[in-house]
C-alpha cells in the first residue's frame, strides 16, 4: 500500500472514529426502549394545558371527526400509518438505535420505522416524494436531539383524537433524556398555518422500558374478513 494510500485509510479511520465519539459524547442514554409515561386523551394540548390554537374551520372538522369516531380514522380503520407526531403518542414501546448518520426509532405500534437523518438539509419538494411520517433531520444539542419533520402527505391527522395535520406543517422536536436516564422528554413544535392561527408546543414523557423485545402488531388482521379469520386461528396440522 502507498503512503498516500495508507494516509487515507488512517485519515478515514480517524473520521469514523472521532464522529463515533462525538456521537458517544451526545447521549447515548437515549438508546434503548421506552414507553409513554400517561396515555394521551383526546386532543393534543399545548404544554400549559390549554387547548391548541384551531381556526374555525380546523375546529369544525376536529368535532366532525370526534363524532365519527374511529370508524372514520385512516389509521385505526383502514391501518394507515400515522404521521409525526401522532406516532410518538402511540402507547406500545418503541426502541431508540443511535448511529453517527441516523437516529431510528422502531415502533411497536404498525411496526412503523422513522429515520432520522443527522447534519442534513431537508430535502426539496422536487427531491422527494411525500410520506404519511413525513421526512426527518436532526442534529445533536449538547444531550438533546433536535429533529424536524416535514414533506407530509394529505392524509394524516395529527392526534387519535382527528386534530387536523396539513401535508405542509413542520414538525419540530427536542428529545432529552432525565439526569438519572429514566425519562425521555419530547418537546414537540407544531407550525401548521392552514389548520393554527400560531405555532405550538406541547411536550409528551416517555418512561423507560425494559422491553427487550418488540411485540407482532399485525394491523391489517382486523381487515380480513371473519372466515379468514377463523382460518388463521384454527389449529395447524
Amino acid at each position: 500500500m502507498s503512503i498516500k494510500m495508507r494516509s487515507m485509510v488512517t485519515a478515514t479511520a480517524i473520521f469514523a472514529v472521532v464522529t463515533l465519539a462525538q456521537a458517544n459524547a451526545q447521549d447515548l442514554r437515549m438508546s434503548g426502549s421506552w414507553v409513554l409515561a400517561t396515555p394521551v386523551e383526546g386532543p393534543l394540548k399545548a404544554s400549559d394545558g390549554s387547548d391548541a390554537p384551531y381556526n374555525d374551520a380546523a375546529r369544525a372538522l376536529l368535532a366532525e371527526r370526534i363524532a365519527a369516531g374511529a370508524a372514520g380514522d385512516p389509521t385505526d380503520a383502514a391501518c394507515l400509518p400515522p404521521g409525526i407526531p401522532r406516532l410518538m403518542t402511540t402507547e406500545p414501546p418503541f426502541t431508540i438505535v443511535i448511529t453517527p448518520a441516523k437516529v431510528t426509532l422502531l415502533h411497536e405500534f404498525q411496526h412503523t420505522i422513522r429515520h432520522i437523518h443527522l447534519n442534513e438539509d431537508m430535502p426539496s419538494e422536487d427531491d422527494i416524494d411525500p410520506f404519511f411520517g413525513g421526512t426527518s433531520v436532526g442534529r445533536w444539542d449538547g444531550n438533546s436531539l433536535l429533529v424536524t419533520t416535514g414533506r407530509f402527505n394529505d392524509q394524516i391527522r395529527l392526534d387519535k383524537a382527528g386534530s387536523p395535520q396539513s401535508a405542509n406543517a413542520v414538525i419540530t422536536e427536542r428529545f432529552t433524556v432525565s439526569a438519572d436516564g429514566s425519562t425521555l422528554v419530547d418537546e414537540i413544535t407544531i407550525t401548521d398555518a392552514e389548520n393554527y392561527t400560531r405555532p405550538w408546543t406541547t411536550s409528551l414523557t416517555f418512561n423507560r422500558s425494559d422491553v427487550v423485545q418488540l411485540k407482532e402488531d399485525v394491523c391489517a388482521y382486523k381487515l380480513l374478513a371473519p372466515s379468514l379469520q377463523a382460518q388463521i386461528n384454527a389449529p395447524q396440522n
